[in-house]
């Protein structure tokens, strides 16, 4: 922790690259920033929607502006029972990324107990986004865990009751 202007309190932050978490480095050494995001006032802003949960975990993702919005209004759509949403983006333009990870993590996150289906027109594709949201829980130090005994690739379960079912 560094001091600056103003008494503010600014946290160094590195990746781990073997356990794929964002880490912040306290006096004690390496901590998860995931359990510390109260202290720093964070938990808000990366809570928020999707995206949030996206930029603080994967480094390699970038923010961009229609992934931001489009991120937001996924979430609200999550929150408001029988809501609808109609995305209209041209291919590789961050859609898959959005709804078949990062909003089923910002999803079951918010409410463990939630069931999800991810359907596709082929078996292997949907066993890959089961697999990747799978491993997020697995490789960060979430709230949300996985149980051992059910953590397979196209249907697993969190402690909670809830999980994800790839067909």
């Amino acid at each position: 922790m560094k001091q600056v202007e103003g008494s503010a309190e600014v946290y160094e932050r590195y990746i781990d690259p073997r356990a794929g978490a964002a880490e912040k480095q306290g006096d004690d050494g390496a901590e998860s920033i995931l359990s510390n995001l109260d202290d720093a006032g964070l938990m808000r802003r990366f809570m928020s929607s999707p995206a949030g949960i996206a930029t603080l975990l994967d480094p390699k993702w970038k923010a961009k502006r229609h992934l931001i919005h489009i991120s937001r209004a996924a979430a609200k759509c999550v929150l408001t029972p029988g809501s609808r949403l109609i995305v209209n983006v041209p291919p590789a333009h961050g859609k898959s990324m959005i709804f078949g990870k990062w909003l089923i993590v910002w999803a079951l996150m918010m409410r463990p107990a939630m069931r999800v289906i991810y359907t596709s027109y082929e078996q292997a594709i949907a066993n890959d986004w089961g697999r990747r949201v799978r491993d997020v829980f697995l490789n960060n130090d979430l709230t949300t865990k996985i149980r051992p005994d059910k953590a397979g690739v196209t249907d697993w379960e969190t402690t909670d009751g809830g999980g994800m079912i790839s067909t």
